[in-house]
């Protein structure tokens, strides 16, 4: 009798909830990213006194979600990156 008191009221909540999964809808979006980067050069010895250069990134970002948790993304980015050097009046390195 109590099995039949608790099946009434469960099937009553969660019948309704069968249907609830939807569809998934694939999706696309397009966008771009940008930022700052700062990089430098270590050589080793150490024979070129440099400085640290801070540059601009950029790139166009593609996302193709096609199921759910299962996508592509693919990016296309510019990054500058390199050194600068501590050069005196004449064109040499400035150290020790």
């Amino acid at each position: 009798m109590l099995k039949r008191i608790l099946l009434f009221p469960m099937l009553v909540l969660f019948i309704p909830n069968l249907g609830a999964q939807d569809q998934f809808k694939s999706t696309t979006y397009i966008g771009i990213s940008a930022g700052a980067s700062i990089s430098r050069v270590a050589f080793s010895p150490v024979v070129i006194h440099q400085g640290l250069v801070i540059s601009n990134s950029v790139g166009l970002v593609f996302r193709h979600i096609s199921e759910p948790h299962i996508g592509l993304q693919i990016e296309v980015n510019y990054t500058g990156k390199g050194w600068v050097e501590n050069l005196d009046t004449i064109g040499n390195t400035k150290g020790n």
